[in-house]
């Protein structure tokens, strides 16, 4: 969420210009509020926290980030949409904290 903060077009891009280059070497794990609700034993604990649809999707967002870099207006709304949203989580997450 944070390599959308600020000028999302542009942080994005540098954020993920390394892990688009080598997705297949990336592991995205589950959300947070999933992860602290797993229980069971510590056998396959790692297995369970990777995400494994985001895994496998994970070249095609970098393909669509590029696509979006290279000028896709569709895409970019796509990742300006992401942005807000992202932004957006970040905020109710601080505004919960300062209650």
């Amino acid at each position: 969420m944070e390599a959308y903060k600020g000028d999302t077009l542009v942080s994005i891009y540098r954020a993920m210009e390394i892990f688009s280059q080598h997705p297949e070497q990336v592991i995205i794990l589950k959300p947070t509020g999933i992860i602290c609700g797993l229980s069971g034993r510590r056998a396959g604990l790692q297995r369970r926290l990777i995400d494994e649809r985001r895994t496998r999707d994970f070249a095609t967002y970098c393909r669509d980030l590029l696509a979006a870099r290279s000028g896709d207006a569709s895409l970019q709304a796509q990742v300006l949409s992401h942005g807000q949203v992202a932004m957006a989580h970040m905020d109710q997450m601080l505004a919960s904290l300062s209650r």
